[in-house]
């Protein structure tokens, strides 16, 4: 059982509230020029920055809950099983919550009605470009990150078939590659063209932090406070700048210091779960893939209400923002608790049972058919 870092689910809360916040402030710029009002959003731009925290993140921990897999027979196979339970049930739930609402009431969510390819693209998080569309996102726009996590998993658990630091060359070496190719040729927005964007470099530099955590790699307090305060220092460079970070350059102005504080979370002993304090964050943190996939719906729901009720005439777009924000960590917190983890749970252990059990016994096979071999070579020799 691989122990868990409640720092690193502090920042996991911290990404989900992050692009949580930011989605809640887009709407509250809504509200406002609904109501002949401006609205002044605080940080709006830095708020995505929680999807780079989001990717390093998920590297580290696919390569830190990976330690008993690499190199061992039938690794990918177990890692898949553990990632689809753990993802699909909550995206695909969200995905037919949406389209059940756009097709019963196209009036609650206006948006126009998916074709059959968009639909079947966004369950198979297959990249999609729809045609009246700037961006390429599946139908539950939101899971255009999804898009980019499965096809890590993918070539991940191509990967792990080797000794970990080898797995992690060779998926560095891929991830490069695919960049580089991708900016040569700078191809035409469809699969290879999103699979290729330099945002995927995002999830190398976590997994390299997660192969220095498997290492025992550690750094002191003050390297730590080094790291930490460098990349909040980066951040604040961006906003003070006001450089572009979306495009090629995101994994140097967001990715980098993602990446320096994640490491010192993951590399320094710092036992946030020992204060009480944090505990309600390190809880969020275990929700906060709910938190992330909940939130458009639920502000959605809240704004509706908020017309509704005609509130916008009472209240300034700072409560609505307030109202709008409060509850989502206590309803993604329930989904996690009585859906996602018991669903997740179950379903690992349904595809469990389809992934031979044999396999412990054949790697044990192999060390005891080496060990009877070295045997055999001294008795020999003697």
């Amino acid at each position: 059982m691989v122990k868990e870092i409640a720092s690193i689910q502090v920042l996991r809360a911290v990404a989900a509230l992050s692009v949580a916040a930011g989605h809640v402030q887009r709407n509250a710029i809504l509200v406002a020029s609904a109501n002949n009002r401006e609205f002044d959003p605080i940080l709006l731009d830095l708020t995505e920055a929680g999807v780079d925290l989001f990717f390093v993140i998920s590297g580290f921990v696919m390569v830190y809950a990976s330690r008993d897999l690499f190199a061992a027979p039938g690794g990918g196979l177990v890692f898949l099983s553990r990632r689809i339970a753990r993802i699909v049930p909550l995206y695909w739930a969200m995905t037919t919550i949406f389209l059940a609402a756009v097709l019963v009431s196209p009036t609650l969510i206006p948006v126009g009605c998916p074709g059959s390819a968009e639909i079947l693209t966004s369950y198979f998080f297959i990249p999609y470009f729809p045609p009246d569309s700037s961006w390429m996102h599946p139908v539950y726009s939101v899971g255009w990150t999804l898009n980019y996590e499965m096809f890590f998993y993918a070539i991940f658990a191509c990967v792990i078939a080797l000794p970990a630091r080898r797995a992690l060359t060779v998926l560095t070496a891929v991830f490069c590659a695919l960049v580089v190719v991708g900016a040569i040729y700078r191809p035409a927005p469809g699969i290879f063209f999103f699979w290729s964007r330099p945002i995927i470099l995002e999830f190398v530099m976590g997994a390299w932090i997660g192969y220095a955590c498997l290492a025992e790699f550690k750094v002191t307090n003050r390297t730590a406070v080094v790291l930490a305060s460098a990349g909040i220092a980066g951040f604040a460079l961006q906003v003070i700048s006001g450089v572009y970070a979306h495009g090629s350059w995101r994994p140097l102005i967001w990715g980098l210091p993602a990446a320096a504080i994640i490491g010192a979370a993951a590399l320094c002993n710092w036992n946030v779960a020992a204060r009480g304090a944090w505990r309600p964050l390190v809880l969020l943190g275990a929700a906060s893939y709910a938190l992330y996939l909940v939130h458009p719906m639920g502000v959605h729901a809240i704004h509706l209400l908020w017309d509704k009720l005609g509130l916008a005439a009472h209240a300034s777009e700072t409560v609505y923002s307030l109202v709008a924000l409060a509850p989502l960590p206590l309803l993604a917190i329930a989904i996690y608790l009585y859906f996602e983890k018991p669903v997740t749970k179950a379903l690992q252990i349904r595809l469990g049972a389809y992934i031979p059990r044999a396999m412990p016994a054949v790697a044990d096979m192999k060390h005891s058919l080496k060990h009877l071999e070295s045997t055999r070579g001294r008795g020999a020799t003697a």
